[in-house]
């Protein structure tokens, strides 16, 4: 009897540790993504700070465990960023602070948005009919960089994003601004 009793504690014992023990799972990061329904703008940004392939292309994977620690990452950056800008001479640029994403790659920035007189000054600069549409273009790529907590000025990641990807740096991302200040490119290049 005492036997029996030893045999189902060690057989109960080995089914733990098999549970335990079973290997770790690996997808891509857009296949966990859509697994744990993660907020998309906290998944690019995720893939920004890991300096994952932000086209998907090279089939990259990830444990459960790595993509856990990526999103905590970026959830941690955007408070980090937040307490950035809680420092600035704007008191309430904090309440600013918001992911940009990339439209068509898995990658964001973390800024901050313009006050409501910043915005009408930007508005009306942007909409000058004096200035050409190119310098209208780069006030608004400088007035986005600016504003750019992450990542920082002089960084090797902004280096890095402004090597590989000059598109987006240039043009991409500012577009995007545009749109979460609720202008479009169009407005911008229109001559009024």
């Amino acid at each position: 009897m005492a036997d029996e009793t030893n045999e189902n504690v060690t057989t109960e014992s080995a089914a733990t540790e098999n549970k335990t023990s079973a290997p770790e799972m690996f997808m891509s990061p857009i296949d966990w993504y859509r697994q744990k329904r993660t907020k998309w703008e906290i998944a690019c940004l995720a893939a920004a700070i890991q300096n994952w392939d932000p086209t998907c292309a090279d089939e990259l994977t990830v444990s459960e465990t790595e993509y856990n620690a990526a999103i905590t990452l970026a959830e941690m950056k955007i408070i980090d960023c937040r307490a950035v800008a809680a420092k600035l001479p704007d008191s309430t640029a904090q309440r600013r602070v918001f992911v940009l994403r990339h439209p068509d790659l898995m990658h964001a920035i973390v800024a901050y948005k313009p006050n409501v007189p910043e915005s009408n000054a930007h508005l009306r600069a942007s909409m000058d009919p004096e200035s050409p549409p190119e310098m209208r273009q780069a006030a608004t790529a400088d007035g986005l960089w600016s504003r750019v907590l992450y990542p920082a000025s002089a960084t090797a990641e902004r280096q890095r994003l402004m090597d590989e990807y000059p598109i987006a740096f240039g043009s991409t991302y500012p577009v995007a601004y545009l749109r979460a200040l609720g202008l479009s490119q169009d407005d911008v290049r229109k001559k009024r």
